[in-house]
């Protein structure tokens, strides 16, 4: 009688899976426009957007939550635009009053990633909107809003508040995150780094988010816990080799 065992080689690798947002625990949302089977030119998602320049009706969420973000007027929808930052698909914002929206969960969200290149401009004073609390819906403030997450019942005025904002280059593409480290200190970073902190004694709920006249969004997570010092690095690791940010 001959027995084989089979033994693996002293020096085999186990294979690594690739690093996934959803990995972390927490994921709420996560919209991701290199993923061309999240793209719709209808709000109902039956309609794939393929060609360069098709208008976007429907961005699918990719977390499992379906939250996906919809716009149904033809006229406010945002276009995909095929290879176009970092040989990937990105969406593509009017400075004028494309808009596209969704729910982001029923918890405040702890830590939000935005991959996005501001719009180019010949006004240069004005700041780039990262973050704000409306009541009146998807309104743009003077027309100049960019991208917001849109909260229930709290309303921070379009003047004179100079709290979440970023002022945005030309030619600028970040990555910027939102972190609330508790329901009264708030956090905004730009390329990992802090870029500005502010106070908001508010608890927020049944969160709804909002892109509105943003320049070019590549993608978009948001958490609903606060995230550890590994799973921030493994996330902007993730962003900034898939994107080329910085």
């Amino acid at each position: 009688m001959q027995i084989s065992i089979g033994l693996s080689p002293a020096n085999a690798v186990t294979p690594i899976a690739a690093f996934s947002p959803a990995s972390i625990g927490g994921l709420q949302l996560w919209l991701d426009a290199a993923d061309a089977s999240t793209l719709f030119t209808d709000s109902a998602g039956t309609i794939a957007a393929t060609a360069d320049g098709d208008p976007v009706g429907q961005w699918s969420d990719k977390s499992g939550n379906t939250r996906h973000a919809t716009q149904s007027d033809g006229t406010k929808k945002p276009a995909l635009k095929l290879a176009l930052e970092n040989g990937r698909n990105a969406i593509q914002f009017d400075v004028s009053n494309d808009t596209i929206s969704g729910t982001a969960g029923s918890n405040y969200p702890r830590h939000t990633f935005t991959v996005i290149r501001f719009p180019v401009s010949s006004i240069t004073t004005v700041n780039c909107v990262a973050y704000r609390y409306f009541t009146s819906g998807l309104a743009v403030p003077n027309g100049r809003s960019t991208f917001r997450i849109v909260r229930d019942g709290v309303a921070w005025a379009d003047s004179g508040f100079v709290g979440s904002q970023i002022s945005y280059s030309d030619t600028g593409k970040y990555l910027i995150e939102f972190v609330k480290s508790s329901q009264s200190s708030d956090e905004l970073l730009k390329n990992g780094s802090s870029y500005q902190t502010f106070s908001n004694a508010t608890v927020v709920t049944n969160s709804i988010y909002a892109m509105s006249s943003c320049g070019v969004v590549c993608e978009y997570l948001v958490y609903d816990q606060s995230l550890s010092v590994d799973e921030k690095s493994s996330v902007r690791t993730y962003l900034n080799a898939k994107w080329s940010i910085y």
